[in-house]
């Protein structure tokens, strides 16, 4: 009988990498879990990156900048 089940993210590159590119958060797909990856290095860095930081990344624009955002601020950690 469980009473919680808690849910973590994985760690790791492959693992992230796999994790944000799965299609389970909006807007990130595997070429933008890549890009995510290779510029932050760390879920944590992501989930603290600004959404200029976002908007600096290649290929993100304002409007996606802030649905990553949003969408990273709402992973635990």
């Amino acid at each position: 009988n469980a009473r919680a089940c808690a849910i973590t993210p994985p760690t790791g590159k492959s693992a992230i990498e796999k994790y944000l590119g799965s299609g389970l958060i909006r807007g990130i797909g595997p070429a933008t879990a890549r890009l995510l990856w290779e510029t932050f290095g760390s879920l944590e860095a992501m989930r603290a990156a600004s959404v200029d930081d976002l908007r600096r990344l290649p290929g993100i624009g304002a409007s996606r900048a802030a649905l990553l955002h949003e969408k990273l601020k709402g992973l635990e950690g």
